[in-house]
């Protein structure tokens, strides 16, 4: 929870800052957000090979605690970036340095992220029972859509009382402008605490021995990775579920960047009218993820737990969410107020998350269920390989 908060946070207020920085010096929203999505998904699929062979080699508890160690040093660089200025130094490709700068921090989190996530996942098939694994998976889903609601709305939040327009002398109120960098100091508390309190917690995460003490270094890292797809692509049951995956998050990252630019487009004028959108969509995800774990009972393969009926469901509610809201009304803003018109977007991205849910919770059940236990973290790098490398090709597509 507090990993994917605190990824979320700097991810939007990353956004917000941007979108001001941009206006500043003319370039476009797409652009920069396409860029930082670049930035960002690049880490999972340069680095997977190395996720996976941390995961099996080592304990997962290893790793995700010297992970969380890392994530405070990324969080005070970031805060020293917000403080130096997001439209501070000279532009390059249109962009001014600080910006730059600042989506560096998120792929700085991204490769945080990358290296602790195969073994942060893999510890629920280590310590949940197979007839569980399902309803872990949606209690999961559930929490983490919670981390990323609250912390969209955190850094949406952050955005707006973090930016000064040049000119415009607008100062944090009372004692607190008195101080230095006084502006770039609710997000540096906040980056900072999330991940100190994430660190501790890291350390009281159960002992489970490594799956595969004796993996040698992948000194050849285009062997191991195509290694690794290879192995993924020799199993059918893997193989679908992955490129279900991949198809799941690619249109999961072109949603999060339109809802952004759907708000802009209808009228907004703050980030913090994009969260009522946000809200409606992660809910919807947190309910999908609950209904497909609670009532997946069992599977089609004898022995398996894992209900993929789920998953055609979920595709039908995804697509008709999409073409609905394809069809709403823009204006759904006035004069910087959200109109009764909001209704129908928020209604129609709710049934986009609810289908999301319901698709995304069986496929990484199966994945866990399926996977060989002395290779669980490899498999799940190789399928984070694809599904970024789908999310890099998406936010082309969406640019």
């Amino acid at each position: 929870i507090l990993t994917v908060l605190n990824d979320n946070l700097t991810r939007w207020l990353v956004i917000g800052l941007g979108k001001h920085a941009a206006d500043q010096v003319g370039s476009s929203h797409a652009a920069v957000l396409t860029i930082g999505t670049i930035v960002y998904v690049m880490p999972f699929i340069l680095l997977a090979w190395l996720s996976g062979w941390l995961g099996d080699r080592l304990a997962k508890r290893t790793v995700v605690v010297a992970g969380k160690l890392a994530e405070i040093g990324i969080a005070i660089s970031t805060a020293v970036f917000v403080a130096w200025g997001v439209d501070s130094g000279p532009q390059i490709a249109g962009i001014p340095l600080g910006l730059w700068l600042l989506m560096g921090a998120t792929g700085l989190f991204a490769v945080q992220t990358t290296l602790l996530n195969p073994s942060l996942i893999g510890t629920i098939p280590e310590t949940v029972p197979a007839e569980r694994l399902a309803s872990a998976n949606g209690v999961f889903a559930m929490a983490t859509l919670a981390a990323t609601l609250v912390g969209m709305a955190a850094g949406n939040w952050l955005a707006d009382i973090t930016w000064v327009p040049p000119g415009e002398g607008r100062a944090a109120a009372g004692w607190l402008g008195s101080l230095p960098f006084a502006n770039a100091l609710p997000a540096a508390c906040c980056l900072l605490g999330v991940a100190l309190v994430g660190w501790l917690v890291s350390l009281r995460l159960p002992r489970v021995p490594p799956a595969d003490p004796s993996a040698p270094p992948p000194w050849n890292v285009l062997a191991k990775t195509f290694d690794d797809m290879r192995r993924l692509a020799t199993s059918p049951q893997l193989a679908g579920a992955a490129a279900g995956l991949v198809v799941f998050w690619a249109v999961a990252a072109v949603a999060q960047l339109n809802v952004d630019q759907y708000a802009v487009e209808s009228g907004s004028t703050t980030q913090s009218e994009v969260i009522p959108l946000l809200v409606s969509l992660v809910s919807g995800i947190g309910i999908g993820s609950l209904i497909a774990g609670r009532f997946s009972a069992r599977g089609i393969d004898a022995g398996s737990k894992v209900d993929l009926g789920f998953v055609p469901v979920g595709a039908a509610l995804m697509t008709i969410g999409c073409f609905a809201l394809a069809l709403s009304a823009t204006g759904v803003f006035s004069n910087g107020s959200p109109t009764v018109w909001l209704v129908f977007p928020m209604l129609w991205l709710g049934l986009l998350g609810v289908g999301a849910g319901m698709f995304d919770v069986p496929l990484e059940a199966s994945m866990q269920e399926k996977s060989p236990p002395g290779r669980l973290a490899a498999v799940l790098a190789s399928t984070n390989l694809l599904v970024f490398a789908g999310m890099f090709l998406a936010s082309l597509g969406y640019y």
